[in-house]
């Protein structure tokens, strides 16, 4: 569980023996508290009255906390500089990779009916990517787990879509599902704004990529920007047909769940119009692989916000 903020002044204390020690610690809680009150302005300058923003900024400024104290707390017991610098960069990549996963999570769970669409995806595109980095030079480990990582954002923008419609136990009307199609801008003026912030950050552009562009077509008539081919961002393609697949074959309140032979058809009659036919053709070499994880996250069971909170 996160531990209070009090208790992280305690740990803090007791590890900051010498004054070198404690300037580490206090430039490392000031960059947390700066990424989270960056993320709660963005967050606000979308919608200042949703109140489930405000669940979402508070919970990731304590995250944040936690995790900045457990870093340095381990750190400080080190005095050896070269094991400081790789031991922080570690700890760096682990909490990045749980905050973001966890802030996902806060906005996943307003629709209970997902279930494990979060863990799915991200197996999904670590599938495809497998694929396409034994054909690609440039798809370097660093950078295929940064996509992974970053795909649990893709629908983070929905904080900002009304239950009403969000929630709704059927088929939107033309005027409601323009509303759903806000949550790609919403997503990405967020990320974006942070991104403003930290430019050097890979995984902010990447999360960016993919929150604005997940639902671009590659014959350009997807949106918000109606982009196409090679211009929608390769992360975004990826996305796109994990997201795809996961849909068509998870039942919801108006469908039934489609077979993975049903899916399969679907996105092959999409190569070219819907999805890039490179990411089709790297779906048939881990066709078989997507149906495994499909089958194996029906029999598991969901991962809850508590749980993913308590992995950090």
């Amino acid at each position: 569980m996160i531990s209070t903020v009090s208790e992280q002044q305690h740990r803090i204390a007791a590890a900051a023996g010498t004054p070198a020690k404690r300037m580490i610690i206090v430039m490392v809680v000031v960059e947390a508290l700066l990424f989270a009150a960056a993320l709660v302005a963005s967050l606000l300058v979308q919608d200042p009255t949703t109140s489930r923003i405000i669940l979402v900024a508070t919970a990731l400024i304590l995250v944040l906390l936690s995790l900045a104290a457990m870093v340095k707390v381990i750190q400080l017991q080190r005095d050896d500089l070269a094991t400081l610098l790789v031991e922080q960069h570690e700890q760096h990549v682990h909490s990045r990779s749980a905050v973001i996963f966890g802030l996902a999570k806060l906005a996943e769970s307003r629709d209970d009916d997902t279930g494990q669409h979060l863990e799915r995806i991200r197996s999904y595109v670590a599938a495809l990517l497998d694929v396409l980095a034994a054909d690609d030079s440039s798809l370097t480990p660093e950078r295929v787990a940064v996509i992974i990582e970053t795909s649990s954002l893709h629908d983070i923008g929905k904080v900002g879509i009304p239950d009403s419609i969000l929630l709704k136990p059927g088929p939107l009307t033309d005027d409601e599902f323009d509303v759903i199609k806000r949550h790609t801008n919403i997503g990405g003026d967020t990320l974006f704004a942070l991104k403003q912030q930290w430019d050097e950050n890979d995984f902010l552009a990447t999360a960016c990529a993919i929150a604005f562009a997940h639902h671009e077509r590659w014959d350009g008539t997807g949106y918000p920007f109606k982009l196409e081919g090679d211009i929608i961002p390769f992360e975004a393609r990826v996305v796109a047909l994990a997201d795809v697949y996961d849909a068509l074959t998870t039942k919801r309140v108006y469908k039934p769940a489609l077979s993975h032979e049903e899916a399969s058809r679907i996105i092959h009659e999409g190569s070219g119009t819907h999805f890039d036919p490179a990411m089709v053709t790297a779906f048939d070499r881990c066709e078989a692989e997507f149906e495994r994880i499909a089958l194996r996250m029906r029999e598991e069971p969901a991962v809850s916000i508590d749980e993913a909170v308590e992995t950090i």
